[in-house]
């Protein structure tokens, strides 16, 4: 009577663990190339909540009006061992550009572009061969160069800087077996949305 009762809980316990612990596993594949495209990305935001132009020193204090965002191409190759974390390195890049004004006249133009390198951790909620669904943090640096030019006397000045970016993936999933679709949603350096092809090997 006794063994009965403890047999019959360890067999559910057993069974719960077991059925916890074969999705983490399921896939052999522990390497991953993915190749995606972004949009909106929180850096972008933050350049046009910045817009004073205070950098370029030689050519005086210019207001920037944005008028063009490009996309944010990402490359990631991510390492996942058995069970439900991930680590990967991500790098991308993206450009914009627009007009420089000064005391509201039209004065140059100016065109910015931003190379971001990451670290990167991901958690899989559910993952089998054919499907997943995950969430993520990065973080990183993002190298920004621009290039300003006046029209006035057609002079150009060029500035470098560095600062930290982060991406919170929300929620991600993925379609396919060696080679799958996916798409997440999130806020960062990637984009509020992203869709791209992912490689296992």
């Amino acid at each position: 009577m006794i063994t009965r009762r403890f047999i019959k809980p360890a067999a559910v316990i057993a069974a719960v663990v077991f059925s916890t612990a074969l999705p983490g596993t399921a896939q052999a594949s522990r390497h991953e190339v993915s190749l995606s495209y972004g949009i909106i990305t929180l850096d972008q935001m933050v350049d046009v909540w910045t817009d004073i132009l205070t950098a370029v020193i030689t050519l005086g204090t210019y207001t920037k009006q944005y008028d063009h965002f490009s996309g944010a191409p990402f490359l990631t190759y991510r390492y996942a061992p058995p069970g439900r974390i991930a680590f990967g390195l991500a790098l991308g890049t993206f450009n914009s550009g627009g007009d420089l004004y000064f005391t509201d006249t039209k004065k140059g133009a100016f065109k910015e572009t931003s190379t971001i390198g990451a670290a990167e951790i991901c958690f899989r909620w559910i993952t089998s061969r054919s499907f997943q669904l995950y969430s993520g943090l990065g973080a990183g640096a993002n190298f920004k160069e621009g290039r300003y030019t006046t029209t006035d006397d057609n002079r150009t000045d060029k500035t470098s800087s560095t600062r930290f970016t982060f991406h919170v993936n929300f929620i991600g999933f993925r379609v396919g077996k060696t080679l799958g679709f996916f798409g997440e949603l999130g806020l960062g350096y990637r984009g509020i949305f992203s869709l791209g092809l992912n490689g296992r090997f």
